[in-house]
C-alpha cells in the first residue's frame, strides 16, 4: 500500500514539473524572440542615426563638407605608419558612412594628429590689446623664431590687428553697423591667405579685440579645424574697463573738428563731456562686453568649442601683459619670453590715461558765454590758460575741483 501510494505521488509530482518545464520554456522562447528582435532594431537604429542624425539637408551637407576636408588635410598631419592612416578611406568612393567612421577614430586617437599651433588673443577691448599688438610688430624677429607666423606680415597694411580676418565670423547687427562706416570688412581673398597656412602646417599668431564679439564660435571653429587651437583671454576689472572705455570715447570727441564737434553737441546742452561719461555709463551696462556678470561671455562662447581656452588677468600687478601673455599664455614661446625678461619692465599702455576736467571746463565756459574760440587751435588755447591758472598761479591739481557722483 505504502509502495503504491508513493509511485503515484511521484508521478503526480512529475506531471506537474513536466507541465512546469513546458510554461518555462514558452516564456523563455518568447523572450528570446522579443530580445532578438529588439536587438536587430537597435543595430538598424544605431547605424542610420551614426551616418546621418535627424538633420536637415543643408546639415548634412556641412558635415560632410567639414569631414571630407579632415580627410584631405590628414596627409599632412597624420603619421603615414600610423594605424588610423592605413584605414583611410579612399574619397573617390564618395561612401559617408565610411568618412564618418573614420573620423570617429581619429577622434579616439588624438595623439597622431600633429596640428600646427594656433594662438588667438582675442581681448576684449580696453585689456591691452593696442599695446599688445604694437609689440608684436616691434618683436616679430623673436615670435617668428619662436615658430609662428602672423598672418598680418602677409599684407602691406602694416597693422597686427587682424580685424579683417576675424570681421569674417561677425554676423548680424554690430557687422552691420561696421559695413556702414568701414570698407575692411572681410576683404576677397582674406579667409583664403590664412587658410592656406593651415594647408602649410604652419603656427599662426593672431590678435583682434572683434575675436570677443564674435557670436558663431561653432563656425569659426570648423574654419580653424586644421590647427590645435589656443584662446587667450584678458579678464580685467569691470569697473576700471569701464571707466577706460567710457574715457577713450571722451577722448575721441576733443579730436574732432570744431565744427564736426559742435555739431555733434549741439542741442545736448553744457558740459556735454562731463555728461557723455554718464550716458556711456548707462550705455556701457547694456551692452554684453561689459555687463557685471557677463564679463566672461565670450570666454564661455569659446570654452564650449576649444579644449584650450587661458584666462590671465590683466589686473596683475606682479607681471606685464606681454611677460603674462608670451612667459604664461604661449608654451614654448621662449625666444620672446627671454627678450621680455632682458627688458624687464614690460610695456607702456598705448591709450595713457588722460584728464579731461580742463577741457570740460573750457567747453562749458564756451556755452555760457565765458569764453570764445573758433577753431581747434582756440579751444587749445583756452584749455592751456585753465590749466595755466589752476596749477600755476594757484598752485592746485585738477584733482582739487569739486566732482559731482554720477547717478546710480
Amino acid at each position: 500500500i505504502f509502495s503504491s501510494f508513493s509511485l503515484r505521488f511521484i508521478g503526480l509530482h512529475v506531471q506537474n514539473l513536466r507541465q512546469m518545464m513546458k510554461q518555462i520554456l514558452v516564456v523563455t522562447a518568447a523572450c528570446v524572440i522579443i530580445a532578438v528582435y529588439y536587438y536587430h532594431r537597435g543595430q538598424s537604429s544605431t547605424t542610420n542615426s551614426s551616418a546621418h542624425p535627424t538633420l536637415s539637408a543643408e546639415a548634412i551637407e556641412k558635415y560632410t563638407h567639414n569631414v571630407r576636408r579632415r580627410l584631405a588635410s590628414m596627409d599632412k598631419f597624420i603619421d603615414p605608419q600610423s594605424i588610423s592612416y592605413k584605414s583611410k578611406p579612399d574619397l573617390s568612393k564618395n561612401n559617408i558612412e565610411e568618412e564618418v567612421s573614420f573620423t570617429r577614430v581619429l577622434d579616439q586617437n588624438k595623439s597622431e594628429v600633429k596640428k600646427p599651433k594656433a594662438v588667438l588673443l582675442i581681448g576684449p577691448h580696453k585689456t591691452g590689446t593696442t599695446a599688445l599688438q604694437r609689440f608684436l610688430m616691434e618683436h616679430a624677429i623673436e615670435i617668428t623664431n619662436d615658430g609662428y607666423v602672423m598672418p598680418w606680415k602677409l599684407k602691406s597694411s602694416g597693422s597686427a590687428n587682424e580685424f579683417e580676418f576675424a570681421s569674417c565670423f561677425l554676423t548680424g547687427e554690430r557687422v552691420t553697423k561696421m559695413k556702414s562706416r568701414r570698407n575692411d570688412i572681410c576683404p576677397d581673398g582674406e579667409l583664403s591667405r590664412v587658410e592656406q597656412l593651415g594647408r602649410e602646417g604652419k603656427n599662426i599668431l593672431l590678435s583682434a579685440e572683434s575675436f570677443s564679439f564674435v557670436a558663431d564660435v561653432a563656425a569659426f571653429a570648423d574654419f580653424l579645424e586644421p590647427w590645435d587651437v589656443s584662446i587667450i583671454y584678458f579678464h580685467r576689472w569691470y569697473h576700471d574697463s569701464l571707466f577706460s572705455g567710457s574715457n577713450q570715447k571722451r577722448k575721441a570727441l576733443l579730436k574732432m573738428k570744431l565744427d564736426k564737434f559742435k555739431k555733434f553737441t549741439a542741442n545736448r546742452g553744457s558740459g556735454i563731456l562731463l555728461n557723455t561719461l554718464t550716458d556711456r555709463f548707462k550705455h556701457f551696462c547694456e551692452t554684453n562686453m561689459t555687463r557685471p556678470g557677463e564679463s566672461f561671455r565670450s570666454f564661455y562662447r569659446y570654452k564650449d568649442y576649444f579644449d584650450n581656452v587661458v584666462t590671465l588677468d590683466y589686473d596683475d600687478p606682479s607681471v606685464s601683459i606681454t611677460e603674462n601673455v608670451f612667459c604664461n599664455g604661449i608654451k614654448n614661446a621662449t625666444n620672446t619670453c627671454n627678450q621680455i625678461m632682458q627688458q624687464k619692465g614690460g610695456m607702456a599702455h598705448m591709450n595713457e590715461a588722460q584728464t579731461l576736467i580742463y577741457q570740460n571746463i573750457a567747453y562749458g565756459a564756451n556755452q555760457l558765454a565765458m569764453a570764445s574760440y573758433c577753431s581747434k587751435s582756440q579751444f587749445d588755447d583756452v584749455v592751456k590758460k585753465i590749466q595755466d591758472h589752476q596749477e600755476g598761479t594757484l598752485g592746485l591739481s585738477s584733482s582739487n575741483f569739486p566732482m559731482m557722483c554720477l547717478d546710480k
